[in-house]
């Protein structure tokens, strides 16, 4: 699993990215240090790669992207994301997950097991 930190999969990342500038900027979410996430869309996605991939779960990620402060909420929205692919639906606390109503009007189609079940198999990934 990419997020998990393993070698080969950091590896096809970096062989499969053209973009040295992306290249490098992925390879620091791999580092000890925290990358600053100040508004530019490079910055950003290393905060929360980097916030998901250090967290020991879905809540910690978050916390750890919106602590940062700078970019806070797109950081927190990308580390939620690979989060939630890296943890799966039962890696996010009942609280995150009782805040979804599949009631409201933008989720009203939206089946909450489908939502549920695409986490998992991003989990697997």
């Amino acid at each position: 699993m990419l997020l998990s930190g393993k070698q080969p999969e950091m590896e096809y990342v970096q062989a499969s990215t053209p973009n040295s500038d992306v290249k490098d900027r992925i390879a620091r979410a791999w580092s000890d240090d925290q990358p600053q996430a100040d508004g530019f869309v490079l910055d950003t996605l290393t905060a929360g790669l980097w916030a998901a991939r250090t967290a020991d779960n879905f809540d910690d990620a978050v916390w750890s992207a919106v602590s940062r402060g700078e970019d806070a909420d797109t950081s927190a929205a990308v580390a939620g994301a690979l989060a939630g692919a890296r943890f799966g639906a039962s890696g996010i606390s009942h609280g995150d997950k009782s805040t979804f109503n599949s009631s409201q009007p933008m989720f009203a189609e939206v089946d909450r097991t489908y939502l549920e079940s695409v986490a998992e198999k991003l989990a697997t990934l």
